[in-house]
């Protein structure tokens, strides 16, 4: 392609961008339209001869596989299929994925929420079997599910390309699947640039087929397919070894399902600048021989075989009625199942955008008639473009384009209707499918994933997305101080976070670019749609609550322009043609025009600070600058000499931990004997540049994190690679992850958890300093923010959940474990069958526990390693409220599981067992537990789950509770404790601190005071803490008053009458509790801290009073007392949830 014509392109595709949101779309990450407006930009600054003048590249695509293929060469072989497919090496730790499986409240054009997953290209039902679904994903691989979407598996996750275009499936021997790699809807787009720049990683190696419904593949047509991309596989529903494809070589045939060949001459278009692909071929069905095809071709037309099995096929093309040549872009085609000489081709403007639907009635298709250009119908024509018919009439047509649409021929008058049914999924789809019998059943395939809809498209379906683990990342960052959140920018999916969780969070609308989340308050961070967009939220990302923080940029940057945040402040730098600075992370208007930077061709692709007054940042031509903060003004200086490769982009830039002056940089691209280079800065002048790129594969990178002055990781095109020595040698760092490109790398300040974004399969961590890891990890969370990596203790949450009423800020302690909840009656919240992973996280409320009901409990268990568990047994007890709890019992290990518990524990139910616990996705078990009418409804809960796979050490086997839940991970404790409240009702709460055989004598009992004026909180001391608490001088804070007669009155009567306690437990009350008055913690002390004395495996007790008031608040506050120990040890303690009803 000349210069000329690319620079034509890529205007085209430059002002696609300017369209606002809902009449253009960004299509394929940080990629396609970024080097096209930067092709323009250095055509322009270096002129077409220099472009002209650079030499023709070698295959992209061959070049990756030859990398996969020595990369594979080397290292233990894998073992075992790890979680969604992946192979996983036991012999090294592996890469393990946090997901996301589900990202709720995903984004639609018509206003609904729904669940999201990630791209989906293609889908290919079973033809006879319903339930059994294959998807093609833009770069996620093959999926199957053989429950009609409940549940997935990829499939073939080492396979060389995991971006698939096409996908297909044999009638006559449904075991057979062709799948296309290379992603035709991207092909236009990448014709925009170089494509040494490009990431190969979505072009195609040929076809992989397997032959037994996807267990095993095998690649074949690499030579004639590789670096090129399919956009549909039709097969003979006679013969499963006949196939056509339609790929950007043209149209391509197997005869034996194996050996593919081109077809040219015979009347079919040539492959050229304009005539970019075939992009569409079908199999008559009315020809029983199989020798009749149809083949559509960009830029040219429709063609018609009779003799396709042919040595020399010829073809012809059909004009009458159909539009030809230049003005057309895309083609569509698609067969009435019902009526084969019907026929219909969606085809698409030279514009990108729609022309209009065709079809054709004759057997022979020789003439055909426009059906519709209504303009309900809107097309990215090469991104989005599909056509489909309704198997039971040849007169209901969809159309899959920028939203889905339904068009319906009316029989009497010839005319069509169409309708938008596409509003309540997510935007831009490319396939479409139907279920093999049920013709109302109707698949979409998206950006957003797989969606059903079981009534023609009136209402759907978004539960088949959970599971499908196909996200693209652009970008990521860790939290400061939490490995708990990381935020995540996305293509076409918003920005989002993962929290902890497989199930992620829908933080902000629209693309997601480049995000930063500040290092000195977790709470401020960035999302970025497109261009100079930065929007800022102070609420810790929750949903809402960005704001813009865009004016005042300057520059013209990239699709997803580069950021950056400096590590002991809020100065944020965003990066164009210049680099924009502003110490409040955008809220400070960003003074000044940016700092230039002297002679740059092309945009900054990378930037980032080596401390808070140096910046790094290099160009889209391969240039590098170091800007540097001296008396108030920024300075940039050229770093950039030979033997520094030029005109390359450099996507990653960073200087050595702990030294400003050597900096390492990361090129895209191919054709580079050399990818990574450090540069030694001197105190003037360029950098002197060293390749340190041993061993590497030439491949793009994207990606570097650099753990120390010798230790480093790239992301690539084909994985992470590791260097110990400068770079000298690097190796495959890549066990368990999908063959997927790497777009980022974040490690944890200070931490050995280093987080990789793919563009294709979600987010993935390893521990780098591991030799080796358990295959089985199991654990349960001690809190929202802990991660099951013990010892835990207490966290700031950096998100609001409402399910587990935690707020942003709020202090999350070990004893309120996030994977246990109660749901109480009589109002069920959930049905038992409903409650999984996904409803556990988002629905299902935790509340208290009803006395003489039955209750349901659920608790979630975690498989964090690379393989199955097995037998994972699970056993709760419980235990009166209490801030120290006591021992387990005696029994309680020897007997393991089966202990019935003792006089202060009780055993829920009986133990369950998780037969099989994948990684990654949690199981949910449910428990019926109705405690005893007039006990005590706020308990304890403690959990232990055990597994052959992954046992408890018999060190960790103690009997504290406190030593075993914070260290032990397979241990859990629920000791929250949620109150509702009616003004002017006592409800009075029993409350325990215990020492325990392993604990001195002497503790602390730490008492919050209480500022809300929706709660009346005080409380009655047993006599003998009453006692010494009157004789005690300087408790500042603890008030007293007297506890009137009306009040025992009431207390009394709610205590016997309202919550049904037997009469000796009040006899009991009388006799233990001081009522003659009450205390209370001023509201001008923060705590008190009352010294205990307690025998050892004895306790001391409280009776809390909480009541409301008419005065309604939002929030219901929290209220944590806690036990220590003089030394001010947390032995344990206890959390309150004060809900305001209306009586």
């Amino acid at each position: 392609m000349s210069p000329a014509t690319k620079k034509t392109a890529a205007r085209k595709a430059t002002a696609a961008r300017r369209r606002p949101k809902k009449d253009t779309k960004k299509l394929v990450g940080r990629f396609a339209l970024d080097f096209a407006a930067v092709h323009v930009d250095e055509s322009e600054e270096l002129g077409a001869a220099a472009v002209a003048a650079v030499p023709p590249e070698e295959n992209p695509a061959l070049l990756r596989l030859q990398a996969l293929q020595a990369r594979d060469a080397v290292g233990p072989e894998a073992v075992d299929a790890g979680p969604l497919g992946m192979p996983v090496n036991a012999a090294l730790p592996n890469w393990t994925p946090l997901g996301p499986l589900a990202v709720p409240n995903g984004q639609t054009y018509g206003g609904a929420r729904v669940l999201i997953s990630g791209r989906v290209t293609a889908i290919a039902p079973h033809p006879t079997n319903g339930d059994t679904i294959y998807i093609g994903t833009s770069r996620g691989g093959v999926w199957r599910t053989d429950d009609g979407g409940q549940t997935w598996a990829a499939l073939g996750d080492d396979q060389p390309s995991l971006a698939i275009g096409a996908l297909a499936i044999g009638v006559d021997n449904p075991q057979v699947l062709y799948a296309g790699t290379g992603e035709g809807n991207v092909q236009l787009y990448s014709t925009a640039f170089a494509l040494n720049s490009a990431p190969g990683v979505y072009l195609g190696i040929g076809v992989v087929r397997s032959s037994d419904g996807g267990t095993t593949w095998v690649n074949n047509g690499t030579a004639l397919l590789a670096n090129h991309s399919f956009y549909r596989i039709a097969v003979d529903r006679a013969d499963a070894n006949h196939a056509f494809a339609a790929t950007s070589r043209g149209l391509c045939r197997t005869l034996d399902g194996v050996t593919w060949t081109a077809l040219s001459g015979g009347g079919l278009p040539a492959i050229s600048a304009s005539v970019i692909a075939c992009t569409d071929v079908l199999v008559d069905t009315g020809d029983a021989t199989g020798n009749t095809v149809y083949a559509a071709f960009f830029g040219s037309g429709i063609y018609r075989s009779t003799n396709a099995l042919a040595a020399n096929p010829t073809f012809t093309q059909l004009t009458n009625g159909l539009p030809t040549g230049s003005s057309t872009s895309r083609i569509s085609l698609k067969q009435s199942a019902s009526s084969p000489a019907h026929k219909y081709a969606l085809i698409a403007k030279n514009d990108d955008t729609f022309l209009g639907v065709y079809r054709t009635s004759s057997a022979a298709g020789t003439t055909w008639q426009l059906c519709t250009d209504s303009p309900t119908i809107q097309l990215f024509g090469a991104f989005t473009s599909d056509v489909n018919v309704d198997p039971t009439t040849p007169d209901v047509v969809y159309v899959s384009g920028v939203e889905l649409y339904k068009c319906q021929r009316n029989t009497v008058t010839n005319t069509w209707s169409v309708a938008n049914i596409g509003g309540d999924i997510h935007p831009d789809s490319h396939t479409f499918g139907f279920h093999p019998t049920l013709n109302q059943r109707i698949y979409s395939g998206n950006d957003g994933g797989f969606f059903l809809s079981s009534d023609g498209g009136t209402t759907w379906d978004d539960t088949p997305n959970e599971g499908l683990c196909l996200m693209q990342y652009e970008a990521i960052d860790n939290h400061p101080v939490s490995d708990a959140l990381v935020q995540c920018g996305t293509q076409d999916n918003g920005t989002q976070q993962y929290r902890n969780s497989a199930v992620h969070y829908h933080s902000a609308d629209g693309d997601g670019g480049y995000c930063v989340i500040s290092k000195v308050n977790g709470n401020n961070l960035t999302h970025s749609f497109f261009s100079n967009t930065p929007r800022l939220s102070t609420a810790g990302g929750e949903f809402g609550t960005y704001v813009p923080v865009s004016t005042g940029l300057n520059g013209n940057g990239l699709f997803y322009p580069p950021a950056a945040i400096s590590p002991n402040s809020e100065r944020l730098a965003w990066a164009t043609n210049v680099i924009n600075i502003d110490d409040a992370m955008g809220n400070g208007g960003w003074p000044g025009s940016g700092v230039g930077l002297p002679g740059i061709i092309g945009r900054v692709s990378a930037v980032s600070f080596s401390n808070d007054s140096l910046i790094y940042c290099a160009t889209t031509s391969g240039q590098v600058y170091r800007l540097d903060l001296s008396g108030g003004t920024w300075t940039a200086r050229v770093l950039h000499a030979a033997p520094l490769p030029t005109a390359q982009w450099i996507w990653d830039v960073h200087s050595l931990p702990g030294d400003d002056n050597t900096v390492v940089v990361a090129f895209s691209g191919f054709g580079l004997a050399n990818h990574v280079w450090r540069g030694t800065v001197p105190a003037s002048g360029t950098a002197t540049w060293t390749a340190v790129s041993g061993g590497l594969p030439d491949v793009p990178m994207y990606a570097l994190s650099l753990a120390s002055t010798t230790e480093w990781f790239v992301g690539t095109d084909i994985g992470v690679f590791r260097t110990t020595n400068c770079g000298t040698s690097w190796v495959n760092y890549s066990q368990g992850l999908p063959n997927t490109a790497i777009y980022d790398l974040r490690r944890r300040t200070g931490g050995n958890l280093l987080r990789a974004a793919t563009h294709g399969r979600g987010l993935w961590e390893i521990r780098t300093d591991l030799t080796t890891q358990p295959l089985v990890d199991l654990f349960v969370r001690d809190h929202v923010m802990d991660s099951g990596r013990a010892p835990s203790g207490t966290a700031t949450a950096a998100w609001k959940d409402p399910t587990r009423y935690v707020d942003l800020d709020d202090a999350c302690y070990w004893w309120e474990c996030a994977d246990i909840k109660t749901d109480a009656p009589p109002n069920w919240q959930l049905q038992p069958t409903e409650v999984n992973y996904l409803t556990f996280e988002t629905k299902l409320v935790h509340e208290s526990p009803e006395a003489g009901n039955q209750n349901r409990v659920y608790v979630q268990v975690h498989n964090r390693g690379p393989v199955a568990a097995a037998d994972v047994t699970v056993k709760i007890m419980v235990a009166g409220a209490s801030a120290g709890l006591p021992d387990l019992p005696a029994d309680f290990w020897t007997t393991w599981p089966n202990s019935p518990g003792d006089a202060n524990w009780t055993a829920v139910g009986s133990p369950q067992t998780i037969a099989t616990l994948e990684p990654l996705r949690p199981t949910v078990l449910e428990w019926n537990w109705t405690p005893p009418v007039g006990a005590d409804t706020h308990t304890c809960m403690l959990v232990v789950i055990d597994s052959p796979s992954d046992p408890i050490p018999t060190a960790a086997k103690v009997f504290d509770i406190a030593q075993l839940v914070t260290a032990e991970k397979r241990a859990g404790l629920k000791n929250l404790h949620v109150v509702n409240l009616l003004p002017s009702v006592f409800r009075p709460i029993p409350f325990y601190f215990y020492a325990t055989s392993t604990r001195k004598l002497r503790h602390l009992m730490r008492l919050p005071s209480l500022d809300d004026p929706g709660v009346r909180l005080s409380m009655l001391f047993s006599k003998a803490l009453s006692k010494r608490v009157q004789k005690l001088e300087g408790v500042r804070g603890l008030t007293s008053s007297k506890f009137s007669a009306a009040d025992l009155k009431r207390l009394q009567s709610r205590w016997l009458v309202d919550e049904m306690r037997p009469e000796k437990s009040w006899d009991q009350l009388v006799k233990t509790f001081d009522l003659t008055r009450q205390y209370r913690v001023g509201r001008t002390a923060e705590y008190v801290d009352l010294p205990l004395t307690i025998r050892a495996n004895s306790r001391e007790q409280i009776l809390l009073l909480a009541t409301g008031t008419d005065q309604q608040t939002e929030t219901a506050p929290r209220y944590v007392i806690q036990q220590l120990t003089t030394k001010g040890e947390l032995i344990g303690g206890s959390t309150f949830i004060f809900h305001q009803a209306q009586g």
